[in-house]
């Protein structure tokens, strides 16, 4: 007697239409569950609760005459979340589970973006997430009925705290290792000092800038002989975590 979708999603309006022969000054009143009464031949209605909703349509002619049906339609939507964001340290692995439900009870696909290939399916409930970079992850999720839901997980990439200090150095302004500095991942701030056999400070420095260091020459410009050299490095890493390192290094000519 009325024209009506079999399943909606939650919060999606669907229009009900009269599809029965109609009769002059007949008169249509719609009773909607969860939604207020209407009357005509079409009526519209939301649901925002999910299950199955009665809609009953009755038909009263001119002369008195009732007539009454009544249909139920599924309404139904997906929740969805996977993890709070998370932080790894480069070259690791993370599982992204997701959590969701049909409110129906609809079988569900799982649409993972980015497909950059740093997971280990796109379209799987579990991945494995090995990012090369910090990345956020989309999951969407949908039910055989069309209900869909999203949510996002942010992978940090972290380096590991590493200090790395070269041997040797040659500064004959060739451009090429002219300078001793240290490298590394995630160093905030360093210290350096610089001595010679005899116990003499020759260079001293704290910075920020890993590129920093000692050119070979005294505090007084002379040009420092040829030799080993002993240095004294702290580090304070960008977690707060410090490192002190000593050692050796070959100034060559």
């Amino acid at each position: 007697m009325f024209i009506l979708d079999e399943v909606i999603c939650t919060n999606q309006a669907t229009t009900i239409s009269f599809n029965g022969t109609p009769t002059t000054n007949a008169t249509y009143a719609w009773t909607i569950e969860d939604n207020a009464p209407q009357t005509g031949n079409t009526a519209t209605a939301t649901w925002a609760t999910t299950g199955q909703k009665d809609v009953t349509l009755t038909v009263t002619t001119d002369a008195g005459c009732t007539t009454q049906t009544t249909q139920s339609i599924g309404v139904s939507d997906v929740t969805a979340s996977t993890i709070a964001d998370q932080s790894i340290i480069l070259g690791s692995s993370i599982a992204l589970p997701v959590t969701a439900q049909s409110g129906l009870q609809g079988a569900l696909t799982y649409t993972w973006t980015p497909t950059d290939g740093s997971l280990s399916c796109n379209d799987c409930i579990n991945p494995q997430a090995s990012p090369t970079q910090t990345t956020t992850y989309t999951i969407l999720v949908a039910d055989e009925f069309g209900c869909q839901a999203t949510d996002n997980v942010t992978v940090a990439v972290m380096q590991e705290n590493i200090l790395a200090i070269p041997n040797a150095f040659s500064p004959n302004n060739d451009g090429t290792n002219d300078v001793f500095h240290i490298n590394g991942a995630n160093i905030a701030e360093f210290t350096m000092a610089i001595f010679d056999r005899w116990g003499q400070k020759t260079y001293e420095t704290k910075s920020t800038n890993l590129n920093e260091g000692w050119n070979g020459l005294y505090p007084d410009g002379k040009t420092a002989e040829l030799g080993v050299y002993v240095y004294q490095i702290s580090v304070t890493f960008s977690d707060g975590k410090t490192e002190f390192a000593k050692g050796n290094v070959s100034l060559l000519w």
